[in-house]
């Protein structure tokens, strides 16, 4: 993986830095199953639990998809998209 960008967001006046990869196919295969391991299972929250996972710490491109809720078609082969339940537990996980 190379980095192709370094974001910064300021949150709570504090900063954050945090760098923007490209990637391959084969990184991004091995990038996704890392975080199923992480999430799969686990509510996200605001704080981190034993069934919890804070929201904050997810990766920079990410999106939120609710059972039932209605999403864009669009497609971002960088982004990870998490599919939770209506009680935000995560099922799944994928790019686009």
């Amino acid at each position: 993986m190379r980095p192709s960008m370094i974001k910064s967001t300021q949150e709570a006046g504090r900063v954050s830095t945090r760098t923007i990869y490209t990637m391959s196919s084969s990184d991004t295969k091995r990038i996704i199953a890392d975080w199923q391991e992480k999430l799969v299972g686990k509510v996200l929250s605001e704080e981190h639990g034993p069934d919890t996972f804070k929201r904050a710490d997810l990766p920079l491109d990410f999106r939120v998809l609710k059972a039932g809720a209605m999403h864009t078609q669009e497609h971002n082969p960088g982004r990870m998209n998490v599919y939770c339940d209506k009680n935000m537990r995560v099922s799944r996980l994928a790019t686009g």
